[in-house]
Order: C-alpha cells, then structure tokens, then sequence
C-alpha cells in the first residue's frame, strides 16, 4: 500500500513537473465565439447569435420562455441563472474551465462553439491554417470535436436524465443529425 501511494505521488510530481506554461494554461482555454464570427464562419456566426442555443442562458432568467419552463415543471418566476444543476446546458463550458462564478464571461453564457467544438485555446490558431499538412489529425490532437461524427455532444444536454425536457427526447430516439434539428447549428451547411 505504501509503495502504491509513493508511485501515485511521484507520477503525479512527474505530470505536474512536465506540464509548462504556456500549453497547459491553454489545455482548456476557452476563447468565446467572436474568433469564429470572421471571415470564414461568418454565416455560421450570424444564424448562431440569434439561435436557441446562443441565448440559453437568458432563458434561465426569472420570467424568461414561461411556457417552457411550466412545461417543465420548473417555476418562471425563479432565476435558475446560478443554479447548479441548469449551467452544464446553458454555458460555455461549465465543466471543464469555461464560464464559472469567478469567470462570469459573458462571451461564455449560451451554447457556444466550443459547446460542440471544444475548447479553442489549443487548437484555434493551427484551425486558422488552411494548408496544414494533417489538418483534421492534427486539429484533433488539440481537442478539437467534430459532433457530427457521433451524436453524443447533442445527448449530453437533449438526453440527459437531468434535462426537464427529456420527454421532448427520449433517449436514443432522435436523430440529432435531421434538418430541423440541425437548423440551430449549422451542421447540414
């Protein structure tokens, strides 16, 4: 047991010791969606800010979608803006380093990008590069998602058991990839 704990100490000395600045303070760096809104994702951009998804944090706020939330069996006169349980769905990454109490940035209230994409910090500026040799590969390796190869980034908020509108979605049911549910986010364009 102790000879256990000395390795556990010692590997975790060891990661820490070989994480350096700057990689790991952009590990999970979460950048907004305004590096998106140029050139190349503009279209993708404008639809977003007026979408469901970039305004699901002000339908938290007390008064907000007052059908929904009765539809829900939540109260429309409660604001759910610092609750808990409503975050992980309503904000930018929540989780993993993203919007948070100490880092209310209001960049970061909504579904974001990197909701789907993934944090940006590490692989935002390679993304950039057009004539990247390995570009999908090496995008991945820097954490960026493609959700479209899988439906799993869509379930976590739409399927989970925590959602009070899974009986819009019962699990394993939706085809996350069909028009009229990919309209919010740009997926058939």
């Amino acid at each position: 047991m102790k000879a256990l704990t000395l390795i556990s100490v010692f590997t975790s000395l060891i990661l820490q010791m070989s994480c350096v600045e700057p990689a790991c303070a952009a590990e999970k760096k979460y950048i907004g969606p305004l590096p998106c809104a140029g050139e190349c994702h503009k279209e993708v951009f404008d639809t977003w800010k007026s979408s469901k998804h970039a305004t699901a944090f002000g339908s938290l706020a007390s008064g907000a979608r007052e059908k929904e939330k009765k539809e829900a069996g939540l109260k429309p006169g409660v604001d759910y803006q610092k609750d808990k349980s409503c975050l992980p769905c309503h904000v930018t990454g929540w989780i993993d380093g993203g919007y948070s109490f100490e880092n209310p940035d209001p960049y970061l209230q909504g579904v974001g990008c990197e909701s789907c994409h993934g944090a940006a910090g590490r692989w935002n500026e390679p993304h950039q590069k057009k004539d990247l040799e390995n570009r999908k590969r090496h995008l991945k390796q820097k954490g960026q998602r493609e959700p479209f190869k899988g439906k799993y980034v869509c379930v976590g908020c739409h399927e989970e058991d925590t959602n009070p509108y899974k009986f819009r979605s019962p699990p394993g049911k939706t085809d996350w990839t069909e028009p009229k549910h990919a309209a919010s986010y740009h997926a058939l364009k």
